[in-house]
């Protein structure tokens, strides 16, 4: 885990990579920094640049 002085009660962790039926998405985000993990929230965000190579994962 990667700790966050300014939000100490968060846990952040380094995404370093995301699959969709095996195939791995190649992004220069992965890595860059701590993501939050929020058990509590439906809410998944990732930058535009990631969802748009996952989204054409479901489609292809």
């Amino acid at each position: 885990m990667i700790p966050n002085l300014q939000l100490p009660t968060f846990y952040f962790l380094n995404l370093t990579g995301i699959s969709v039926g095996g195939a791995a998405i190649q992004s220069l985000s992965f890595g860059k920094a701590g993501i939050l993990i929020d058990s509590g929230t439906v809410i998944s965000r990732l930058p535009p640049s990631i969802t748009g190579l996952l989204n054409l994962g479901y489609v292809l």
